[in-house]
């Protein structure tokens, strides 16, 4: 299905599922590790956790202290179609290694749409949540789904004061916070299951 796609992936065992899951949808995705492996290869004996969450994808070990493995990681960027990262890994290499996104070839937001990509950021925001409203009320959910809403909506005005000057620690900050977006509003879902839950 993703057989022409190339990923470089950056997640650590946080984000890890992300890329096993474009592989085994036929993307090409090759793991970046740091010097001494992955922390997932000593996270379970026999390498268990990083045999199941690498299956079917290559790796490569770059020490981005090295001005050589730099440049291979300019070149991986280059060829990749998606760059995966969970917070941790990418934005400091990034926030080290780079001026701005076009230096590495990856095309975001903030070059394709220039000084509107805040406006654009915060349209999608809202535009996601009046749609997750919507479906809320379609399915008659209870109250938790919609005060997850509302936290989500608080960590997106939280967002935008970040990034509002587009400076790259501002930047950087609101893209290593995203994630608690989708966990409120996850949250949100399953406490408004009325004790309904599906593990039972």
């Amino acid at each position: 299905m993703l057989t022409d796609y190339r990923v470089l992936d950056f997640t650590d065992e946080r984000g890890a599922l992300c890329g096993q899951l474009l592989a085994d949808l036929g993307a090409q995705v090759l793991r970046v590790e740091p010097p001494g492996g992955s922390p997932m290869r000593a996270a379970l004996p026999g390498e268990l956790m990083w045999q199941v969450y690498a299956r079917n994808c290559d790796s490569v070990v770059l020490d981005l202290d090295s001005a050589n493995s730099r440049e291979q990681l300019a070149a991986l960027a280059e060829q990749a179609d998606l760059v995966v990262d969970n917070g941790g890994a990418l934005g400091d290499v990034l926030a080290r290694l780079i001026d701005d996104d076009a230096k590495l070839g990856i095309h975001t937001s903030a070059l394709f749409l220039g000084r509107w990509d805040v406006v654009a950021v915060m349209a999608c925001y809202a535009g996601m949540l009046a749609l997750l409203a919507v479906v809320g009320s379609r399915l008659a959910l209870a109250w938790p789904f919609y005060a997850g809403l509302a936290v989500a909506a608080g960590m997106m005005g939280y967002h935008w004061r970040l990034i509002r000057d587009r400076s790259r620690e501002g930047s950087f900050r609101a893209f290593r916070h995203n994630n608690w977006v989708g966990g409120a509003i996850f949250a949100g879902i399953v406490f408004a299951q009325g004790g309904v839950w599906p593990w039972r």
